[in-house]
């Protein structure tokens, strides 16, 4: 329940490979890939993920960077926009700026890691993968960035005026406004008795008064009065439409044609089963005991809900945006799903299907790394020969797009990952990556549409 970190966050790490000094000269210098975390943009740290297996099998350069979160990193007010020097400072988008000055810092300092500042691939999981889609889409990212990875990113971008105005105005903004955030926090502070004396209150405060008076609070304060969601992260408006650092435009409207974005390569995916992470805290669904131990107590409602929300994600977060992107720039969009579900049962729980294949599970795979990124039990002995050979091969696609940009240009994998087109029925639409016994890794065309999924919840 504490509050950790501070805003002063602007670190990152690098990873690099073992080479000599005399091996790298500007023909041999290295691809850089440029990690961003996830946490709902309001939680989470670049150092849970460790790079070294990757970086030294793919021989890439591996940047994992802080931005700052939540209310701290995306807050836009009226006031702070008249009281800020320039639409930069005005915009509310401050951690995506965070992660433009570290692509800058990349594009300056990495040649001196023995990284190539022209072949840069930014990829993110979770709010990490929605923060690509925000980079790929804003004009002061143009040319920081060469390639793009998009695992379980979502597509939603907000208004100014979902961002900034109270519930009861039109048109309306979010429960977490910057207008409901101040009359909350004027009512905590006793300066006022009731909402409708709030009101009043700001409107006869200037700018300036209103300006000085949110940045005088702590995080603690702050943060406090916003919705929690499961997993440590807080609801608040995000990926702000300022105009400038972002454009007024969703990403629908700004992806339909290749000059309204940062055109590069793109592999963007999903995980099968998504929302098993979040669904496993509901206690109308599982039970807990003694806070370790869980057991799904209603089965079909269970999966009914996984099965209704994870590919409701995938439909409009990863199809959608694929056959969109790929009309903008043919042949340049790579589409995925995630299947492996065989974690490891044990006292405790059995995670084949409590967590299936769930959100943020896919982490493992790419980087190797088997602790630290997941409930301890999920890989074990007995399951070693199912995930090794499957995060071997998803590392060698995910090093031969940042080299090449082209995932298939490795000699390690024999499936051929084909293109997203529409017109694709015979290859298939995106690739699935699985264990052997279940299928290993091959071409879908089981791709879902939002209307789709409303048929299916009619009946």
């Amino acid at each position: 329940g504490k509050v950790l970190g501070s805003e002063d966050c602007l670190y990152l790490n690098v990873w690099a490979p073992q080479f000599a000094a005399e091996d790298l000269d500007k023909n041999h210098t290295l691809p850089v890939m440029v990690w961003i975390h996830g946490g709902g943009n309001t939680a989470g740290r670049a150092d849970s993920y460790q790079m070294a297996r990757l970086a030294s099998t793919e021989k890439v350069i591996v940047v994992s960077i802080h931005y700052r979160l939540g209310v701290l990193g995306w807050f836009n007010h009226s006031a702070l926009r008249e009281t800020s020097g320039n639409s930069i400072d005005g915009s509310g988008n401050y951690g995506t700026l965070d992660m433009i000055q570290s692509l800058h810092w990349v594009k300056e300092n990495i040649a001196a890691f023995g990284g190539n500042p022209n072949n840069v691939t930014i990829f993110g999981e979770s709010a990490g993968g929605r923060n690509v889609l925000g980079l790929m889409a804003s004009p002061m990212a143009k040319g920081l960035f060469h390639r793009a990875i998009v695992q379980s990113g979502i597509s939603e971008t907000t208004t100014l005026a979902q961002a900034e105005n109270t519930v009861d105005v039109s048109p309306s903004g979010f429960d977490s406004s910057s207008g409901e955030l101040l009359i909350k926090l004027l009512l905590a502070d006793n300066k006022v008795a009731s909402r409708s004396q709030a009101k009043q209150y700001i409107a006869a405060m200037s700018s300036a008064q209103i300006s000085d008076y949110l940045r005088s609070k702590t995080p603690q304060q702050l943060i406090s009065h916003y919705p929690s969601r499961s997993l440590g992260m807080y609801s608040l408006p995000q990926l702000l439409r300022d105009g400038t650092v972002l454009p007024e435009q969703d990403f629908v409207e700004v992806f339909a044609s290749a000059e309204n974005f940062n055109s590069v390569p793109l592999i963007i995916g999903s995980n099968r089963d998504e929302m098993k992470l979040f669904l496993m805290s509901d206690a109308s669904l599982v039970k807990t005991r003694w806070g370790l131990f869980r057991e799904v107590i209603d089965r079909e409602r269970f999966e009914q809900q996984n099965r209704y929300l994870s590919d409701y994600w995938k439909a409009d977060a990863v199809d959608q945006l694929a056959a969109i992107i790929s009309d903008a720039q043919p042949g340049k969009v790579w589409a995925y799903r995630f299947d492996w579900d065989e974690g490891g049962s044990n006292f405790m729980a059995d995670y084949a299907e409590l967590l299936g294949a769930a959100h943020s599970l896919e982490l493992a795979f790419v980087f190797g790394q088997w602790t630290g990124l997941m409930i301890p039990g999920v890989f074990t002995d007995n399951n070693q020969q199912s995930y090794e050979p499957l995060s071997a091969a998803m590392m060698a696609y995910w090093g031969a797009f940042a080299k090449y940009g082209d995932p298939n240009s490795n000699s390690r994998n024999t499936q051929q990952w084909h293109s997203w087109q529409h017109d694709n029925a015979r290859n298939g639409q995106f690739i699935v990556f699985d264990s052997l016994s279940d299928g290993g890794i091959r071409m879908s065309s089981n791709t879902l549409t939002i209307a789709d999924l409303k048929k299916r919840l009619a009946n």
